[in-house]
């Protein structure tokens, strides 16, 4: 078990969050967070984890991570809001995996926390377990409406089940579906929907951005921030793009996110003769370009809770996108921006000129968006409503003690 270097200091490219500090005045509580890995801070699992552990109490919550598989992202960072440790198991259907998992009972049994909250599919069903077996309370993560189950998967979580006291859900869309897919019961799913920053969104837009792509003043942007997945559906967006244009003039696409379906959408570009029009982009940070974005769109087929339409929302950019999982919980049609189906690329073009060529509309979804974003999707409503939650599993676990 190695573990790498520790600080409480701000991440290169990610921003720092306030800290939500009660004034209560006791001993924190160890609380081990445990991931299959942490790739990059840019993501919107490892994003937002990464602000739950900088944005804690530290006068309520001590904060661990251990991760199944060490990345080349922590190797390069000489700091990380809270110490990590390595447990090395590259398969935990493995004699090796459950050598090195037993490792987690050790780790939780020597910090002495006596709460764990696991994040991704590996760490969903080998940690609770181990870490049941250390005394420790369970929580469980669940972000998205479940692509990553297979028949296989769902047994073994049915099983994993059984030592996880509480699963979060990003939306209430992903609650019902853990509770129709996974058999957990409803009254020990909670929900508490993603959080930002807001000082995040106070950066500039990217003042090359234009220039770099090719984009001359007057032309429309018409923006989507995904990683390059099918499931993403950009692939939709393109096709759309010549409708778009037909009564508008020029219009570009850009695509933020990376993934192995970037040649395959510029080859789908250059087939509609829109290689000068379709542009793939990649930042840690997509902020900078979503402020250039005319029409921000999220054209995926599974949504848990899209951490991209609610960046779109404090941009105040004006919203397209699918019906999906926990999209309409936040994009309320005509009220907070415009709903479409999966699929229907020509609701797509439809939807996107009526809002770029009706800007009055198109200003009064965003704002709406906007102020949405800040009553229920601040950093600081997800902080309080985490370690709320941690502290009635907490109290729980300590009322099963005996006196």
């Amino acid at each position: 078990m190695s573990t790498a270097g520790v600080s409480a200091a701000r991440m290169d490219g990610h921003e720092s969050l306030p800290r939500v500090d009660t004034g209560r005045r006791q001993s924190p509580a160890k609380l081990l967070y445990v991931i299959d890995e942490f790739t990059t801070a840019s993501a919107g699992t490892e994003g937002q984890l990464l602000a739950l552990i900088g944005g804690l109490d530290p006068l309520r919550y001590e904060p661990h991570l251990a991760v199944f598989r060490q990345s080349e992202f922590l190797q390069g960072r000489s700091t990380f809001p809270c110490p990590v440790h390595v447990l090395n198991v590259d398969r935990v259907a493995s004699a090796s995996g459950l050598v090195r998992l037993a490792g987690l009972s050790r780790l939780t049994t020597h910090l002495g926390a006596g709460l764990a909250h696991t994040f991704f599919n590996d760490a969903a069903i080998a940690a609770p377990f181990f870490c049941r077996l250390a005394g420790a309370r369970t929580i469980g993560a669940r972000r998205d409406m479940g692509f990553w189950y297979t028949p296989a998967i769902l047994r073994a979580l049915r099983i994993s089940n059984h030592f996880v006291d509480r699963i979060v859900a990003n939306s209430e869309a992903v609650k019902r579906s853990v509770h129709n897919q996974e058999g957990f019961p409803l009254n020990r799913i909670s929900v508490v929907a993603n959080g930002h920053a807001q000082l995040r969104f106070d950066t500039a837009a990217s003042a090359g951005f234009r220039n770099e792509l090719g984009i001359v003043a007057g032309d429309r942007v018409i923006g989507m921030v995904a990683n390059l997945y099918p499931r993403k559906r950009q692939a939709d967006l393109i096709r759309a793009l010549p409708e778009i244009r037909g009564s508008l003039g020029q219009v570009h696409v850009v695509l933020v996110g990376r993934g192995p379906d970037r040649d395959e959408l510029l080859r789908l570009a250059g087939s509609l003769g829109l290689e000068r029009s379709v542009h793939v982009v990649h930042a840690d940070d997509a902020i900078p370009f979503v402020k250039h974005f005319d029409v921000a769109v999220l054209c995926s087929e599974s949504e848990g809770f899209s951490n991209a339409i609610i960046e779109y929302a404090f941009c105040e950019r004006p919203i397209v996108c699918t019906n999906v999982g926990g999209n309409p919980e936040f994009v309320r049609h005509r009220e907070s921006g415009l709903l479409i189906e999966c699929g229907d690329s020509a609701g797509l073009a439809a939807a996107v000129t009526e809002l770029l060529s009706t800007p009055d509309l198109a200003a009064e979804l965003a704002a709406a968006a906007r102020r949405l974003a800040l009553r229920s999707c601040t950093s600081e409503a997800m902080l309080s409503s985490y370690m709320d939650l941690y502290d009635e599993v907490r109290g729980l676990a300590m009322s099963a003690q005996p006196a």
